[in-house]
């Protein structure tokens, strides 16, 4: 993806983009009898990716629903879970060994921030990535993570550089302001979005305007 020649000399930059093919559903366990029952109304709701949270005890209750998704939806829709760091490090374990066979893209927030080794073990268990969010609202947040290798990912918007995001009213479109201090940085952020593949991407590199008001 190329960028415009001399966005290495802002910090910021305004990002359009779009993903007119792709659809994705935030799911919480209380809403699934709202979901489409058969494959049909599916397909014509167009839903290719459903983020379900978890989180309840025992952990059971949310892997029998994520495991009737899979079964119902298909291979072809794509499932990921957060569970808003409800269950301990010990507990997300298992949870993610009963749905190992089910295809999920990776998990977001299992276990608390605060077990650090706890959760760098579950870290190392998993075969999906594990993302932090919530957790990471702050650059020390941020580097406590890389450090203790306790994720493989990093919400992007948590960490500071992905500073702004607008929804385009009436088109499955966003405007964003990310923070960055290079081409490559930026380059490397947008490359490593799920769905960077489906994308058209609009760069335009911004500077601080003298006259606006800090």
């Amino acid at each position: 993806m190329p960028l415009p020649r001399g966005a290495e000399k802002g910090r910021l930059a305004l990002l359009r983009r779009s993903c007119p093919s792709q659809i994705s559903l935030d799911v919480k366990i209380h809403d699934i009898h709202l979901l489409p029952n058969d494959d049909l109304p599916r397909r014509a709701y167009g839903i290719t990716t459903l983020k379900v949270k978890v989180g309840r005890r025992p952990a059971r209750l949310d892997t029998d629903v994520v495991r009737a998704l899979r079964v119902g939806l298909g291979d072809d829709v794509e499932l990921y879970v957060d569970a808003n760091r409800g269950w301990s490090a010990s507990e997300s374990a298992r949870a993610m060994q009963e749905m190992s066979d089910l295809g999920l893209t990776f998990a977001e927030e299992l276990c608390p921030a605060d077990d650090v080794l706890g959760r760098r073990w579950l870290v190392q268990q998993l075969d999906v990535p594990f993302i932090a969010d919530e957790s990471v609202a702050t650059p020390a947040d941020v580097t406590r993570e890389v450090l203790a290798g306790s994720a493989n990912a990093i919400s992007l918007q948590r960490s500071g550089r992905w500073a702004h995001l607008w929804r385009i009213v009436g088109e499955y479109a966003n405007v964003s302001i990310f923070d960055v201090d290079s081409n490559e940085t930026l380059h490397e952020l947008l490359s490593g979005l799920p769905l960077f593949p489906y994308m058209d991407i609009y760069v335009t590199p911004l500077a601080p305007h003298p006259s606006a008001i800090s």
